[in-house]
């Protein structure tokens, strides 16, 4: 079967096992295998975002056509700005409407668009004894510390916890590249991205939470394609690593010298482009060093959770100052969460579906995962 009859049938059901079992049948082919990395692996841009629907029948393109004329041309960024689009409408003329439509185009687009995660190709690679695997894009997760009370002690770096969309931007030879947590490419924050650039700096990786005045309107803009108002958007950096240690899923640098770290990647260049380019769209997070040891220690705590509640934060981040970062939900990350106790109103049976479905999409857009896709179903569904 072809690769676009592949992903047009992985797309007309969302039952897991449906799709676990189509993909084990197709997934030993090694041009398949090669779509499905470029389109999902996160270390794979091409630099472009409109890509065009093609509305007549070309010739055909076989796929080595397609990855080493285009693909490969666009990832290298060989060709940018008229001239890639010139030679992807070149390449659009060359194939069949379903080739172009249902596969080229998606993959140019980093969007398959037929609910397939890495995790979910990489387990049934696995389950196939393949020697295949997509890079994994991965971050930090904190740990609730109201189940980790006995985590609470020591010296610790405590920050407010931002209500926004976490982050991760790679820098790669002075080009930044903004992630969603799950490894979508998020393209409407240009200004942000603008801004990072001017700043030139080494290749590094930044965690942090794209903000704005209204969470709501944020988030309806985080993949709109078109009409996008992001401009009030700014990026609160917390983290930093150096991309390498980043890349191995485990940093060598502790929470204190990260923080280091991070201070001396903008130290100058960040006071130029807030003070004299007057770019107000980065923002380093502030912390408080802490000893939850010691009296003084425990008073700061509680005085930074009740501001934290005050100003409208989510709550707080406590980090013990040798804990390294990790690509995975670790105990060197706490997480202190208010929640407000005011009754919630909940929506009217009839709008239950209509709102699941809405989650639905935006996991099969990469913005939320599984995890929190099923918590949050079900929590719509115990309303019933």
């Amino acid at each position: 079967m072809k690769p676009q009859k592949i992903i047009e049938e992985l797309g007309m059901q969302r039952d897991k096992v449906f799709k676990e079992q189509i993909l084990s049948n197709f997934l030993h082919d090694k041009e398949f295998q090669q779509g499905l990395e470029m389109a999902l692996s996160p270390f794979t841009t091409f630099g472009v975002a409109k890509i065009p629907i093609s509305k007549t029948d070309g010739f055909g393109m076989p796929f080595e056509q397609f990855k080493e004329d285009l693909a490969e041309k666009l990832i290298s960024r060989k060709v940018t700005g008229n001239k890639a689009r010139e030679l992807i409408q070149e390449h659009m003329e060359y194939a069949t409407k379903s080739e172009w439509n249902n596969w080229y185009r998606k993959i140019l687009g980093k969007n398959l668009r037929c609910g397939v995660s890495v995790k979910t190709v990489n387990n049934v690679a696995k389950k196939s004894d393949l020697d295949f695997r997509i890079p994994v894009f991965g971050c930090m997760l904190a740990i609730d510390s109201k189940k980790h009370q006995k985590k609470l002690v020591g010296k610790c770096l405590i920050e407010y916890k931002f209500d926004g969309v976490r982050v991760i931007t790679i820098v790669k030879d002075g080009k930044a590249t903004m992630y969603s947590r799950n490894g979508k490419v998020l393209e409407n924050f240009p200004h942000i991205l603008k801004a990072i650039d001017k700043i030139e700096l080494e290749d590094c990786m930044l965690d942090a939470e794209v903000m704005s005045e209204d969470f709501q309107a944020l988030m309806k803009q985080v993949t709109r394609k078109g009409d996008v108002k992001t401009e009030d958007a700014y990026l609160a950096i917390f983290d930093a690593l150096p991309l390498e240690e980043w890349e191995e899923g485990k940093g060598k640098l502790d929470t204190l010298t990260r923080k280091k770290y991070l201070t001396g990647l903008f130290s100058y260049s960040y006071l130029n482009l807030l003070h004299i380019n007057k770019i107000t769209c980065i923002e380093i997070v502030e912390f408080e060093f802490v000893d939850l040891d010691t009296e003084d220690g425990q008073a700061k705590f509680a005085e930074m959770n009740d501001e934290a509640l005050k100003k409208g934060y989510k709550g707080l981040m406590i980090k013990p100052i040798k804990g390294l970062y990790e690509n995975k939900r670790s105990s060197a990350w706490l997480s202190s969460t208010h929640v407000p106790e005011k009754v919630v109103e909940a929506p009217p049976a009839k709008d239950i579906p209509a709102k699941i479905e809405k989650l639905a999409d935006l996991k099969d857009k990469g913005i939320i995962t599984d995890e929190e896709f099923q918590q949050k179903k079900q929590e719509l569904l115990d309303r019933i």
